[in-house]
């Protein structure tokens, strides 16, 4: 682990007394380390729509304070060097695009982060929901739910093998409306984003989810925040608008001009500096406003399974590598719990009618 994180802190340009410290050995994760971050992947955070996702965060852990454009930020220590700490909380996601008459709705992608591959061919069916302003409680939202439309297995069996994957232009959203005015009732409006719907899954020993390793990386800061740093400064930051060019980290650097270094946990990019067995690093590239200036920037993301797909996932070892890691980056001890924020989603009240029972009786079987 020494060599490892030595080699990491020149190749990004930090030297082992500016980040912290280099540890000697591995410290555990905590146990519940995979539950904590099956919570934190059932966060809906679409870029620029976090308030649902960051209020339960606070609720959770009081300690953070929110700035101007809703980045979560805590700051521990004083003095030289000054880090800076920080994950993504938003996940790619779609939002409505168009209201039809006949009640469907269709979507784009938010945010201008790069497509995933097969990404609208793995949403293709599934149930997802959509957050939209509750009407009766302002400043609330409340999640309508609904399911990608797709064609009968039936209907289609023997069609010829013509077709290609899944794309936008594919996805029929239907939330159970069969007029535009319904969608209204629901309070559903155009740029409302829709998520996939979550259950907390486990396959074997790993949390398992869309985006499941950057999930990780906020459970990680979240959990290291609570430690003060030996020597200097650190900024913990759970930013915002991850998908629009890191908009919300960059609002925090704007004001933080002169960190020594800079460590984004969670998702990397970019040419990899070395790796250990359940996490990588790489260099980090940032579009600084010119009156910023920053050390170092690098970032560490754990490893995954099927990565960018809806059932990627993250296993205790990489938690326990990503913990121990950003420990060391953050320049404190590996911090013994974790913070798990209350994911528990407000569904509106579902319509029962006639066929309700029957739909109960089925619900119960499966």
């Amino acid at each position: 682990m020494t060599r490892w994180v030595s080699s990491l802190a020149l190749a990004a340009g930090v030297s082992a007394a500016t980040a912290g410290f280099a540890p000697t050995a591995r410290a555990q994760a905590p146990h519940d380390a995979v539950a904590s971050v099956q919570s934190w992947i059932r966060l809906p955070a679409a870029p620029g729509h976090e308030r649902f996702a960051t209020d339960r965060i606070q609720a959770a852990d009081p300690g953070w304070t929110r700035d101007a454009l809703g980045n979560l930020v805590k700051t521990r220590g004083t003095g030289s060097p000054v880090r800076v700490v920080a994950c993504g909380l938003d996940a790619p996601a779609y939002v409505v695009s168009e209201i039809r008459d006949d009640g469907y709705l269709r979507v784009q992608m938010d945010g201008n982060g790069p497509r995933r591959l097969l990404w609208d061919q793995f949403n293709e069916g599934q149930r997802v929901f959509v957050m939209t302003a509750n009407r009766a409680t302002p400043g609330k939202v409340q999640m309508v739910p609904g399911v990608f439309g797709v064609r009968s297995t039936h209907l289609w069996r023997g069609r010829t093998p013509h077709d290609g994957p899944t794309t936008i232009e594919d996805l029929w959203l239907d939330v159970g409306a069969r007029s535009r005015a319904e969608v209204a009732k629901m309070g559903i409006q155009m740029l409302d984003p829709v998520f996939r719907d979550m259950v907390p899954w486990q396959v074997g020993d790993e949390a398992v989810g869309p985006e499941a390793g950057a999930r990780a990386g906020c459970a990680a800061v979240a959990a290291v925040s609570h430690e003060t740093p030996k020597t200097g400064t650190t900024v913990f930051v759970i930013s915002v608008q991850s998908g629009f060019s890191n908009a919300g980290l960059l609002g925090v650097l704007a004001r933080t001009p002169s960190a020594d270094s800079v460590w984004y946990v969670g998702a990397a990019g970019g040419t990899v500096i070395d790796s250990e067995p359940g996490i990588r690093g790489t260099a980090l590239r940032l579009a600084l406003p010119a009156a910023v200036h920053v050390g170092s920037a690098a970032a560490l993301a754990p490893d995954v399974s099927n990565a960018n797909t809806l059932i990627e996932g993250v296993g205790p070892r990489a938690m326990d590598a990503l913990l121990t890691t950003t420990s060391w980056a953050a320049g404190v001890n590996v911090p013994t719990a974790m913070v798990t924020p209350n994911a528990t989603l407000p569904f509106v009240a579902e319509h029962r009618d006639s066929l309700t029972p029957y739909a109960d009786l089925l619900a119960r079987l499966t």
